[in-house]
């Protein structure tokens, strides 16, 4: 599996995260989450985060509410 060696991922900000053309990282978000990993989003990463349904069920900060 690709990236199966990672043990943590963090989404940084950037303007990409709130374009159209944002990339889907689930696969991988999940992927890591699913091996006992950590991931963690930085300002506009959190958008991704949130897409990929990672903050549910969970407790997180983002920018806000009307940001996710």
């Amino acid at each position: 599996q690709e990236n199966a060696d990672l043990d943590a991922v963090a989404v940084i900000g950037a303007n990409t995260w709130p374009s159209e053309d944002a990339p889907d990282i689930a696969p991988l978000l999940h992927s890591v989450l699913s091996r006992g990993g950590i991931v963690g989003g930085i300002c506009g990463g959190t958008l991704a985060l949130a897409r990929a349904g990672v903050f549910d069920g969970r407790r997180h900060t983002s920018n806000g509410a009307g940001w996710i």
